[in-house]
Protein backbone atom coordinates (compact mmCIF):
# COMPACT_ATOMS: atom_id res chain seq x y z
CA UNK A 1 0.00 0.00 0.00
CA UNK A 2 0.62 3.38 -0.42
CA UNK A 3 0.09 6.46 1.22
CA UNK A 4 0.72 10.16 0.43
CA UNK A 5 1.85 12.91 2.45
CA UNK A 6 1.49 16.76 1.47
CA UNK A 7 3.26 18.94 4.14
CA UNK A 8 0.97 22.11 4.06
CA UNK A 9 3.11 24.18 6.10
CA UNK A 10 7.00 24.42 5.42
CA UNK A 11 8.51 23.26 8.38
CA UNK A 12 10.37 19.93 9.66
CA UNK A 13 8.08 17.04 9.54
CA UNK A 14 8.34 14.30 11.10
CA UNK A 15 6.62 10.74 10.22
CA UNK A 16 5.57 8.17 13.12
CA UNK A 17 4.01 5.30 12.29
CA UNK A 18 1.79 3.36 14.92
CA UNK A 19 0.49 -0.38 14.63
CA UNK A 20 -2.83 -0.54 17.34
CA UNK A 21 -2.15 2.26 19.06
CA UNK A 22 1.25 1.71 19.80
CA UNK A 23 4.82 3.37 18.31
CA UNK A 24 6.67 0.77 15.86
CA UNK A 25 9.98 0.91 16.80
CA UNK A 26 12.31 0.29 13.83
CA UNK A 27 9.80 0.59 11.61
CA UNK A 28 10.25 -1.93 8.32
CA UNK A 29 8.70 0.95 6.06
CA UNK A 30 11.11 3.46 4.38
CA UNK A 31 9.87 7.24 4.48
CA UNK A 32 11.04 8.16 0.78
CA UNK A 33 10.39 12.03 -0.26
CA UNK A 34 9.89 12.23 -4.01
CA UNK A 35 8.94 15.88 -4.78
CA UNK A 36 10.34 18.86 -2.91
CA UNK A 37 7.92 21.88 -2.73
CA UNK A 38 9.53 25.60 -2.73
CA UNK A 39 6.75 26.72 -0.21
CA UNK A 40 8.35 30.20 -0.47
CA UNK A 41 7.68 30.23 -4.52
CA UNK A 42 3.63 30.43 -3.55
CA UNK A 43 4.03 33.86 -1.27
CA UNK A 44 3.02 36.89 -2.67
CA UNK A 45 0.87 34.93 -5.52
CA UNK A 46 -2.61 35.71 -3.48
CA UNK A 47 -3.50 39.86 -5.19
CA UNK A 48 -5.93 42.18 -3.56
CA UNK A 49 -8.34 43.45 -6.26
CA UNK A 50 -10.48 46.19 -5.47
CA UNK A 51 -13.32 45.93 -7.98
CA UNK A 52 -16.31 48.39 -7.19
CA UNK A 53 -19.00 46.39 -6.79
CA UNK A 54 -19.74 42.70 -5.96
CA UNK A 55 -18.50 39.99 -8.95
CA UNK A 56 -20.36 37.59 -10.83
CA UNK A 57 -17.92 35.55 -12.65
CA UNK A 58 -14.31 35.89 -13.87
CA UNK A 59 -12.52 34.67 -16.87
CA UNK A 60 -8.47 34.85 -17.18
CA UNK A 61 -6.85 35.57 -20.62
CA UNK A 62 -3.36 33.48 -21.24
CA UNK A 63 -1.79 36.78 -20.53
CA UNK A 64 -2.72 36.68 -17.12
CA UNK A 65 -5.50 39.71 -17.35
CA UNK A 66 -8.08 39.37 -15.26
CA UNK A 67 -12.01 40.19 -16.53
CA UNK A 68 -14.40 40.49 -13.82
CA UNK A 69 -18.15 40.41 -14.75
CA UNK A 70 -19.48 42.45 -11.81
CA UNK A 71 -23.39 43.25 -9.84
CA UNK A 72 -23.26 46.71 -11.55
CA UNK A 73 -23.27 45.16 -15.11
CA UNK A 74 -19.82 46.32 -16.03
CA UNK A 75 -16.65 43.90 -16.58
CA UNK A 76 -13.78 45.26 -14.64
CA UNK A 77 -9.92 44.34 -16.30
CA UNK A 78 -7.17 43.90 -14.34
CA UNK A 79 -3.59 43.07 -15.45
CA UNK A 80 -1.88 40.04 -13.80
CA UNK A 81 -0.65 42.17 -11.26
CA UNK A 82 -3.71 43.17 -9.77
CA UNK A 83 -3.77 47.05 -11.11
CA UNK A 84 -7.21 48.57 -12.85
CA UNK A 85 -6.85 48.82 -16.57
CA UNK A 86 -10.53 49.58 -17.93
CA UNK A 87 -14.03 48.81 -17.64
CA UNK A 88 -15.78 47.25 -20.24
CA UNK A 89 -19.44 48.17 -20.90
CA UNK A 90 -22.47 49.54 -18.57
CA UNK A 91 -25.91 48.31 -18.07
CA UNK A 92 -28.34 48.69 -20.53
CA UNK A 93 -29.31 46.47 -23.49
CA UNK A 94 -27.63 47.90 -27.10
CA UNK A 95 -24.24 46.65 -28.15
CA UNK A 96 -21.99 46.18 -25.59
CA UNK A 97 -23.94 46.74 -22.77
CA UNK A 98 -24.78 43.53 -19.92
CA UNK A 99 -27.76 42.93 -18.13
CA UNK A 100 -26.28 40.38 -15.40
CA UNK A 101 -23.22 39.17 -16.97
CA UNK A 102 -23.65 35.91 -15.61
CA UNK A 103 -20.57 33.75 -17.26
CA UNK A 104 -17.25 34.64 -19.43
CA UNK A 105 -15.06 32.82 -21.56
CA UNK A 106 -12.11 33.80 -23.58
CA UNK A 107 -11.20 32.14 -26.72
CA UNK A 108 -8.07 33.97 -28.44
CA UNK A 109 -8.90 37.32 -28.15
CA UNK A 110 -12.75 37.23 -27.94
CA UNK A 111 -14.76 37.60 -24.77
CA UNK A 112 -17.64 35.71 -24.84
CA UNK A 113 -20.20 36.95 -22.31
CA UNK A 114 -23.57 35.18 -20.67
CA UNK A 115 -25.63 38.12 -20.32
CA UNK A 116 -28.83 36.54 -18.29
CA UNK A 117 -30.54 39.37 -18.25
CA UNK A 118 -30.52 40.06 -22.21
CA UNK A 119 -31.02 36.48 -22.68
CA UNK A 120 -27.98 36.50 -25.09
CA UNK A 121 -24.15 35.99 -25.72
CA UNK A 122 -22.05 39.27 -26.03
CA UNK A 123 -19.27 39.06 -28.17
CA UNK A 124 -16.10 41.59 -27.65
CA UNK A 125 -12.81 42.09 -28.63
CA UNK A 126 -10.51 41.62 -25.15
CA UNK A 127 -10.90 45.55 -25.55
CA UNK A 128 -14.12 46.22 -25.14
CA UNK A 129 -15.13 46.25 -29.10
CA UNK A 130 -18.82 44.86 -29.80
CA UNK A 131 -18.55 42.00 -32.44
CA UNK A 132 -22.38 40.63 -32.27
CA UNK A 133 -24.87 39.19 -29.64
CA UNK A 134 -25.99 35.66 -29.97
CA UNK A 135 -29.35 34.80 -28.85
CA UNK A 136 -29.50 31.98 -26.36
CA UNK A 137 -32.70 32.44 -24.14
CA UNK A 138 -31.92 31.78 -19.92
CA UNK A 139 -27.79 32.36 -20.65
CA UNK A 140 -26.25 30.98 -17.56
CA UNK A 141 -23.21 29.52 -18.82
CA UNK A 142 -20.54 29.71 -21.81
CA UNK A 143 -17.85 27.54 -23.10
CA UNK A 144 -15.47 28.22 -25.97
CA UNK A 145 -13.77 24.73 -27.04
CA UNK A 146 -10.43 23.84 -28.76
CA UNK A 147 -12.27 24.67 -31.83
CA UNK A 148 -14.08 27.80 -31.01
CA UNK A 149 -17.69 26.20 -31.17
CA UNK A 150 -19.29 28.34 -28.22
CA UNK A 151 -21.33 26.24 -25.38
CA UNK A 152 -24.09 27.57 -23.71
CA UNK A 153 -26.46 26.90 -20.83
CA UNK A 154 -29.93 27.68 -20.51
CA UNK A 155 -30.75 27.56 -17.24
CA UNK A 156 -34.57 28.30 -17.53
CA UNK A 157 -35.11 25.55 -20.58
CA UNK A 158 -33.10 23.21 -19.85
CA UNK A 159 -31.13 23.29 -23.14
CA UNK A 160 -27.34 23.72 -24.16
CA UNK A 161 -27.35 25.91 -27.47
CA UNK A 162 -24.12 25.15 -29.87
CA UNK A 163 -23.12 27.73 -31.94
CA UNK A 164 -20.50 27.83 -34.85
CA UNK A 165 -17.02 29.91 -34.10
CA UNK A 166 -19.00 32.49 -35.59
CA UNK A 167 -22.27 32.78 -34.11
CA UNK A 168 -23.76 30.77 -36.76
CA UNK A 169 -25.80 27.54 -37.03
CA UNK A 170 -26.82 27.74 -33.53
CA UNK A 171 -27.73 24.20 -32.71
CA UNK A 172 -30.55 23.33 -29.74
CA UNK A 173 -30.21 20.21 -27.92
CA UNK A 174 -32.72 19.39 -25.07
CA UNK A 175 -31.21 18.22 -21.79
CA UNK A 176 -33.75 15.44 -20.32
CA UNK A 177 -32.95 13.32 -17.99
CA UNK A 178 -29.14 11.23 -17.95
CA UNK A 179 -29.27 11.46 -22.05
CA UNK A 180 -25.78 12.46 -22.87
CA UNK A 181 -25.47 14.44 -26.80
CA UNK A 182 -22.76 14.61 -28.83
CA UNK A 183 -22.35 17.81 -31.01
CA UNK A 184 -20.36 17.14 -34.52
Amino acid sequence: NTTTIIPLTASPHQLLITLDGQHVQNSPYDLEVLHKYDHNALRGVQQVIKCPSAPFCVAVHDNGDLYIGAYDDCIYVYDAAGHWKKTIGCHGNNDGQFDYPFSMAIKENTLHVADKGNNCIVRLTLEGTFINKLSATGAAGVLVDENKKIFVSDCLGHKIYAFDSDGGNRHVLTIDGNVMVTVD
